[in-house]
């Protein structure tokens, strides 16, 4: 499989989960709460999608 196709595959997957993290948490704490944890769930996972799909 193409590398690149991956990692947005990647990518996107990150965002879904950020974007329920938001809702979940939009729902039980509020608006800035959820922003914040939706943000923290994508950027934590940065690392993880650049250090799997990095070039050898």
């Amino acid at each position: 499989m193409d590398l690149n196709r991956q990692f947005w595959r990647d990518q996107q997957a990150a965002a879904i989960l950020g974007l329920f993290g938001l809702l979940l948490f939009w729902w039980g704490y509020g608006w800035v709460k959820g922003l914040l944890f939706g943000l923290s769930v994508m950027l934590i996972q940065q690392p993880a999608i650049w250090w799997g799909h990095r070039r050898r």
